[in-house]
């Protein structure tokens, strides 16, 4: 099966317009699955964080998700279409120098109950991921930081981050027919760092 591919900036004006117009060219019928994965990182203390940089996180991680999605759901399947969201751990639990960023994810966590509770009754569930830290291009810099290895990597049960594979996979099973009856669902796929905030064991 050949794969069409639109590259655009989703915060841009317009941006869902554009998808519609290409989805209406391509005459798809209807959709079954919307996974909005859309997001950037690069959030600050509050001190340092300027209108115009709260802003981008906003408008990228949250806003553009919803217009998006507001556009996109009369054309899902009913019943059985699905949306996924993808979230963050950082929209679950107070993370200093995220405010941004957490923010918007928490956003992304609420609209995803939100949009449950009024696209259920059309057959369609919606949930979101929490992904805790992956190794991704966006996190490749942290990583190099002891402190950030200390401070979100070590107390990770699983002892290691998660690869996008792993994300996926949990995103394909919300997906799929066997989760039919799960909606409103966050559910965080973080090797278990939200559950335990694990301390690593120390023989010094």
């Amino acid at each position: 099966m050949g794969q069409t591919g639109l590259i655009l900036d989703l915060a841009e004006p317009g941006a869902s317009a554009s998808v519609l117009a290409q989805l209406d060219g391509m005459d798809v019928g209807p959709l079954d699955i919307l996974v909005n994965n859309a997001g950037i990182g690069g959030s600050r203390l509050l001190p340092d964080s300027d209108d115009a940089h709260l802003l981008r996180l906003i408008e990228v991680n949250l806003r553009a998700v919803i217009s998006l999605t507001r556009d996109l759901s009369p054309r899902l399947r009913r019943p059985g279409g699905r949306v996924v969201n993808v979230s963050s751990i950082f929209g679950m639990i107070g993370n200093a120098g995220t405010i941004g960023y957490g923010v918007a994810k928490a956003g992304i966590a609420q609209f995803s109950r939100q949009l449950a509770t009024e696209l259920g009754p059309k057959g369609i569930t919606v949930n979101a991921i929490a992904p805790g830290v992956v190794a991704t291009e966006m996190t490749q810099e942290h990583l190099k930081s002891s402190r950030y290895r200390q401070l979100q990597v070590a107390p990770i049960p699983l002892g290691r981050i998660s690869q996008p594979h792993e994300q996926a996979a949990v995103i394909a099973f919300l997906a799929s027919d066997e989760a039919s009856f799960v909606s409103g669902a966050v559910l965080p796929v973080d090797g278990g760092f939200l559950a335990t905030r694990h301390a690593p064991f120390s023989t010094e």
